[in-house]
């Protein structure tokens, strides 16, 4: 009986063990994805001020100018560069993006940085963006996520 209280007092310490190792090693993934989701929701919280004062000078003029618009792709935690020729398929399709800037997505791609801002040519038309939005949908499966950044000035 003793044996086998202490085989199971045994086997209690060692998933305890375990059960103590998972954690920290989850808690590190965690950190890592809240860092990147706290610079994400900045970005996400400057476009919406952005939107906000277009909303509202639009209102007030009835007519706004659009300055050059880009776009910020990051690189997520489980960004594989063995996989740019499939990312580098959903930008040369772009006709919003120019030429030498795609050359420059694909050093980034094979970069450390994490992020990359890239102007576009034109303003997005609505036809445009939705083409868009599902195109970078679809680069999400490789840890690439792109936010548009409407950049607004007050000169007509």
């Amino acid at each position: 009986m003793e044996l086998i209280s202490f085989i199971s007092s045994i086997i209690s310490i060692i998933m305890g063990v375990i059960s103590i190792y998972l954690a920290v090693k989850y808690n590190k993934v965690a950190d890592i994805t809240n860092e990147e989701t706290k610079k994400i929701l900045t970005d996400c919280n400057d476009i919406i001020k952005k939107t906000a004062i277009y909303s509202r000078e639009k209102n007030i003029k009835n007519k706004i100018f659009l300055a050059k618009d880009s776009i910020i792709v990051y690189k997520l935690q489980g960004y594989d560069p063995k996989n740019k020729t499939k990312i580098m398929s959903y930008f040369n399709d772009a006709t919003y993006i120019k030429e030498f800037k795609k050359t420059e997505i694909e050093k980034w791609l094979t970069s450390e940085e994490e992020t990359i801002n890239i102007s576009l040519t034109h303003a997005l038309r609505v036809n445009e963006y939705e083409t868009f939005k599902r195109e970078v949908d679809g680069l999400s499966e490789y840890n690439i996520i792109i936010k548009y950044d409407i950049k607004f000035s007050n000169t007509y």
